[in-house]
């Protein structure tokens, strides 16, 4: 079982022959190669190799271009703070939001203009560029995990806006999160 099937197996509820492995690894795979951390969340190219190196080496079923918590904030207009060796952090003190009808004056980021959140959509370019060499090791499985990813938030978003997960839904669903049983 690849990467991609394990994790379409396991939010359908079917059967795998281990759970995915799916670590958020930011920091840590920044420290696995060397670099400063304001580099990697700038840098696809370096989150790239921090990435794909964490998942060959410890056989992790996807990749991700995760950086920090003040991405998107920031092409939103949100004051950021860059770190050497952290991540970006929003100032509070500058808070974009402070007077909440701000809200509806922000515009749409655009993921192509050039921003923070460009570096992710270039990042995903990468992965697929060297995942057309191949992996060593564990094989993770980029357009596994993208579908996988965007099942699991289409059914969150349907949930958070009818209280529930709607029927059309329901067989995506796993069946251990239908009844409420802790997710392992």
């Amino acid at each position: 079982m690849n990467g991609r099937e394990r994790i379409l197996a396991h939010l359908a509820g079917r059967p795998v022959d281990r759970l995915p492995l799916m670590p958020i690894t930011m920091q840590f795979a920044c420290d696995r190669i060397g670099a400063k951390y304001r580099d990697y969340e700038t840098d696809d190219r370096l989150l790239v190799e921090g990435q794909m190196h964490v998942a060959e080496q410890f056989d992790s079923d996807y990749v991700n271009t995760m950086s920090d918590p003040a991405c998107e904030a920031a092409d939103c207009g949100a004051v950021v703070e860059f770190f050497e060796n952290s991540p970006a952090a929003i100032l509070e003190e500058e808070e974009l939001l402070a007077d909440k009808t701000k809200l509806t004056k922000l515009k749409t980021p655009d993921p192509l203009g050039g921003g923070r959140m460009h570096n992710g959509v270039t990042a995903v370019a990468l992965f697929k560029e060297k995942r057309r060499g191949g992996f060593a090791g564990g094989s993770p499985d980029l357009p596994g995990v993208c579908l996988a990813v965007r099942e699991e938030a289409r059914g969150r978003l349907a949930r958070s806006r009818h209280g529930r997960t709607p029927a059309h839904l329901r067989q995506h669903t796993p069946r251990s999160r239908r009844h409420g049983l802790p997710r392992l």
